[in-house]
């Protein structure tokens, strides 16, 4: 909401987010919106659709259950659909990116872009694993939940010299 965001719902729950999205155009005094970014899937992408005003754009994120021209048909006749394959756009343009990915590091470092929340479990040990799977069977969470495998050294070293010989063929 500190970047100006009016409205959040949940991607989780299907019925709080149906319920979520009909209040919030009703706080808005409107039918439908034009645009939907999509990354969801299942039902949540018919639902998405349902609220797009006629001839507005549906605009699919994600490579899984991607329509067909006769499945979107049963859905709704009079939206756009678009895809947007993201790793073909870098493929093509690995400029563009690169200079993307520039503009984005500036965003961060000025703190104009913030991190997702992260929560770490360390599968060190077997509670670390247990304790990272309720935490996710929950739902509850935002941001990514990250399960560690902490790095071992594979040699510990004294300061001593080391000569390695070879490596050249």
């Amino acid at each position: 909401k500190s970047i100006g965001i009016k409205f959040v719902s949940s991607s989780r729950d299907y019925t709080k987010f149906s319920q979520d999205m009909k209040y919030f155009m009703s706080e808005l005094n409107i039918d439908g919106v034009d645009i939907v970014i999509n990354s969801l899937v299942g039902e949540f992408i018919p639902l998405s659709m349902k609220f797009l005003k006629r001839n507005g754009t549906f605009i699919e994120l994600g490579k899984r259950e991607i329509l067909s021209e006769n499945q979107l048909k049963e859905i709704r006749t009079d939206i756009n659909y678009q895809t947007v394959e993201f790793d073909k756009l870098v493929e093509n343009d690995i400029v563009w990116f690169q200079n993307l990915l520039q503009e984005i590091m500036i965003d961060i470092n000025k703190g104009k872009i913030q991190p997702i929340p992260t929560k770490v479990f360390s599968i060190q040990d077997k509670s670390g694993i247990i304790d990272g799977f309720r935490y996710i069977q929950h739902a509850s969470h935002i941001g990514k939940v990250i399960l560690s495998n902490p790095s071992t050294s594979i040699c510990s070293y004294s300061k001593d010299a080391y000569i390695i010989t070879g490596g050249m063929g």
